[in-house]
């Protein structure tokens, strides 16, 4: 729904920014981002379309700069509890047994800046490898 976004925000001129959206799924596919990207120095941030978040941007951009990466991705844990006991086995034997675990992994929230360089780094075809069809 980029002509939603289009329609409350316009360009972005008038923040001070430069804004492009993409009917596209994926994040190789915001190719008139990139194109917006590079008449700036600073990084460009892409956003899923259906995201709602409370991210701090400033933390973010800080993060960036300090670590002299060319993309940094916007990460959270997940926690999932399990709602059964698990079992480990070694063959016929059981070896262990956690009652409800919970599992924690890193998630990708949907949030991403992108150098300038990062552009340089990745060839379009690996672009194109992200982007859903």
């Amino acid at each position: 729904m980029g002509h939603v976004i289009q329609q409350h925000f316009g360009d972005g001129s008038n923040l001070g920014a430069a804004s492009a959206t993409s009917r596209k799924r994926g994040i190789g596919n915001g190719r008139r981002a990139v194109a917006v990207a590079g008449t700036s120095r600073e990084p460009l941030l892409v956003l899923n379309g259906d995201l709602v978040t409370q991210v701090d941007i400033g933390r973010m951009l800080a993060f960036h700069a300090a670590s002299g990466c060319v993309a940094t991705m916007g990460v959270r844990t997940y926690s999932h509890q399990v709602p059964f006991g698990c079992v480990q086995i070694d063959g016929p034997r059981i070896t262990g047994f956690e009652e409800k675990p919970v599992l924690e992994r890193r998630i990708n929230t949907g949030v991403y800046l992108l150098s300038l360089r990062f552009w340089r780094v990745f060839p379009p075809d690996f672009i194109r490898s992200l982007s859903v069809r």
